[in-house]
């Protein structure tokens, strides 16, 4: 109007170039992380956010997640959730970028710009403010610190490697080897499994457990994280005893990234059934002769041969402490000459190297003929005493293991009770003293052993 009302030369492009103007609304918001404290668990961790609700995303914009390591917020990885791996320690941080990446606009963002390991979060905030383009990252993020797992299970040693049932239950017991790590805040259990499978059949906070069934059980430890706001909480209530195996438990481990440790190999320990069988007790004259056999006896485990004339009161006679493990059933005999021997009743007792006692059935003497006479002592070195038994008269011999005999004669105990041999000039070994009465209808053989 000035222009053309005072007849001014000049002229202005009234149509020009129109500009928009709007505010930036572009908002990241904030975002937490899911766990601010994680563990390398076999190398690696698994980083995890979650973001607050707050972020704006205009239209045609992104959104994208970037994860900074340290202090100076190095640019590590981008990735299109909040969830990314590490192998490394230290503060890592999580944090939410949402830009324009329309190549086209004036709001565009290159991210091409980006060397990761070396870009910095403040080096995009400076390409952002510097260009005035309209992005927004949230700086402070979700930082996450990430150290080693040090949750170390040790290893144990079975006290016993080999167990006996007695009485119903036999009693199962390790020693830690004192090289377990439990990290601040964590827990330790023992767990007892059963089989090769390692199924889990009970556990305990000491490494001690009672079984009534035979077979191969293990005792493991355990060093676990109980705390259920941790990332590294191991959930034991999936735990089904009788169901579960120490694998399942690994592998909730190693699968969920969890730091924890399990002792696989733990301390085994061979459980069996202890049976005392076929206690025999023969003789009732100058000795009484015990046999037995047992089954599931455990190396260094005690039987004590006990005695009693009303078979409620029984004193110790001997005893035999076990040199090895006796799977399969074996023999054991036991000679007892103290007096008096014909009323004598006997029974075994087992002492299992817990201290669980068990015991044989009772046996009373089986009584033997009266011998036709009683040799001793036996082994001899030159006299042997030849005490009267059944018969008065009877010839003997003493023979050698070749047949040869060495002393014959008669033997006449009409009016005397004892008789002497003199074997002083034999060769010392074995000899069979032969007794031969009534013509040759009775026969009787005693081993002499010759010192």
């Amino acid at each position: 109007n000035v222009v053309g009302a005072a007849g001014i030369c000049a002229s202005l492009d009234a149509a020009g170039a129109p500009i928009t103007v709007e505010e930036c609304t572009a908002n990241a918001g904030t975002i937490t992380a899911d766990f601010s404290n994680v563990s390398l668990v076999n190398g690696s961790a698994t980083l995890t956010a979650t973001p607050d609700g707050n972020i704006n995303v205009p239209a045609g914009y992104s959104v994208l997640y970037v994860l900074t390591s340290g202090s100076g917020l190095v640019i590590e990885q981008v990735a299109g959730t909040p969830s990314f791996t590490v192998a490394d320690t230290g503060l890592f941080t999580i944090h939410t970028l949402v830009y324009n990446g329309d190549s086209t606009s004036s709001d565009f963002l290159d991210l091409s710009i980006v060397q990761f390991g070396t870009t910095t979060g403040f080096d995009v905030l400076n390409v952002v403010g510097a260009a005035g383009i309209c992005a927004s990252l949230d700086a402070a993020g979700a930082p996450i610190t990430v150290d080693d797992c040090s949750s170390n299970a040790g290893t144990l040693t079975a006290v016993n490697s080999t167990v006996t049932i007695v009485n119903g239950s036999a009693s199962l017991a390790a020693t830690p080897d004192g090289n377990i790590v439990v990290p601040n805040g964590y827990a330790v259990l023992y767990v007892l499994t059963s089989g090769s499978n390692l199924v889990i059949q009970q556990v305990d906070t000491v490494p001690n457990f009672s079984v009534s069934s035979p077979g191969l059980y293990t005792i493991h430890t355990l060093v676990f994280n109980p705390d259920t706001s941790s990332t590294n909480f191991l959930n034991l209530g999936v735990v089904v005893p009788g169901t579960t195996t120490g694998g399942d438990v690994l592998n909730i481990i190693t699968t969920n990234g969890i730091c924890a440790s399990l002792d696989v190999a733990g301390a085994p320990i061979n459980v069996m059934n202890m049976l005392l069988q076929n206690l025999r007790a023969v003789g009732g004259v100058v000795e009484n002769r015990l046999s037995w056999t047992i089954s599931g006896g455990e190396e260094g485990a005690t039987m004590f041969i006990e005695r009693s004339s009303d078979g409620v009161i029984f004193t110790d006679m001997g005893q035999i402490e076990l040199q090895k493990n006796y799977v399969q059933k074996e023999d054991f005999d036991f000679v007892d000459r103290r007096t008096p021997l014909r009323d004598a009743i006997y029974r075994i007792k087992y002492v299992s190297l817990s201290g669980s006692i068990g015991y044989s059935k009772l046996a009373k003497v089986e009584l033997e003929a009266e011998p036709r006479v009683i040799a001793f002592p036996n082994p001899v070195m030159n006299q042997l005493r030849l005490k009267k038994g059944m018969d008065d008269l009877m010839r003997y011999q003493l023979v050698d293991l070749n047949g040869r005999v060495q002393l014959s004669g008669k033997l006449d105990f009409t009016d005397k009770s004892e008789l002497e041999l003199d074997l002083g000039k034999l060769t010392p070994g074995m000899y069979q003293l032969l007794l031969i009465s009534n013509g040759d209808n009775h026969k009787e053989v005693i081993k002499v052993m010759k010192r």
